[in-house]
C-alpha cells in the first residue's frame, strides 16, 4: 500500500496496513486529501485483489517485512 498509494501516486501523506490474524481482517489507513478519495480507494482495491491474486514479488515481501519491523521499533 505504502509503495504504491503514496511513494508511486503521491496520493496520501500517509499509508499503512495491519493484518490482525486472530480477526482475519487487514485494516488500512491513509492521510489523504478529500479530492484523492475515490482515485485512493481504487488503488488501494486494485492492490487488495493482487494480493488475493498472488501477484506480489518476493521484494514486496521482503520490503514489507522491513516497513513492518520498523513500524514496530517505533511505536514501542
Amino acid at each position: 500500500m505504502f509503495q504504491i498509494v503514496r511513494e508511486k501516486y503521491s496520493l496520501a501523506y500517509t499509508a499503512a496496513s495491519n493484518y490482525l490474524r486472530h480477526k482475519n481482517s487487514i485494516f488500512i489507513r491513509c492521510g489523504i486529501e478529500i479530492d484523492n478519495y475515490e482515485k485512493t480507494v481504487n488503488l488501494i482495491k486494485e492492490q487488495l485483489e493482487d494480493m488475493k491474486n498472488g501477484k506480489f514479488t518476493d521484494e514486496d515481501i521482503k520490503s514489507a517485512k522491513i516497513r513492518n519491523n520498523i513500524n514496530c521499533k517505533t511505536n514501542t
